[in-house]
């Protein structure tokens, strides 16, 4: 007789994804800019999905490492300490705080891990089945608008490349193969902002002067 032991292994998620993965915001926008409904992640044989990863991304062709492009582009900074830290987040539907940031400067990769939480999931959606829920809030005055030194403009997207992790017995785990990774597109058009004057809370502002000599105003806003 022969007696087999076979251990469970988990199989990676397979993501459905929506028609468009290209997104489109404003600056500074209330709430931040939805990637709801854009990826969802689904297990099979018992699998469930542990968690969503939301990698920051460059566009093909550029030089130079990951780290210092989005440096550039002012979505990642270092800290007193050398700590990168991000400057942009990914929000709920509360516009609380989500996901952890990871940054592997060994690698080159930088990524939000967002946990699935089995108790806080829609209905209709279970741990085998979950979609990404989650807004992106980037830093203030950030555009994708592109104005180069000769004036011209132009805009380069934010791409985030989205993964999901599945969980399988004997704590087994496996990822989306990065070549089968969403990759998502966002501009963030550019918003005039208002003016501020420097004037007294009562915007009342006396002036004093002589007859038939000219008075000097200086309206300052910032």
């Amino acid at each position: 007789s022969f007696t087999f032991d076979i251990s469970p292994v988990a199989d990676a998620p397979d993501l459905t994804l929506a028609a468009d993965l290209t997104v489109e915001g404003d600056e500074d926008q209330s709430g931040g800019i939805g990637l709801s409904s854009l990826v969802s992640a689904e297990t099979t044989g018992g699998d469930i999905v542990g968690t969503f990863l939301v990698y920051l991304s460059k566009p093909d062709g550029v030089a130079g490492t990951l780290k210092s492009y989005l440096e550039t582009k002012g979505l990642i900074a270092s800290d007193e300490s050398g700590m990168i830290v991000p400057r942009l987040k990914l929000v709920d539907g509360d516009e609380k705080s989500i996901g952890n940031f990871m940054a592997d400067t060994d690698a080159d990769k930088f990524f939000f891990s967002v946990k699935v939480d089995e108790d806080d999931l829609p209905e209709g959606e279970d741990a085998s089945n979950v979609s990404l829920a989650a807004n992106v809030v980037f830093p203030n005055n950030f555009t994708t608008d592109v104005v180069d030194e000769d004036g011209n403009s132009s805009v380069v997207p934010v791409l985030l490349k989205v993964s999901a992790v599945s969980l399988g017995g004997g704590g087994t785990q496996a990822e989306v193969p990065e070549d089968q990774m969403a990759e998502v597109s966002i501009t963030v058009e550019a918003q005039a902002d208002g003016v501020r004057l420097n004037i007294p809370a009562n915007k009342t502002v006396e002036v004093t002067g002589a007859e038939e000599l000219p008075i000097a105003l200086d309206m300052r806003g910032r």
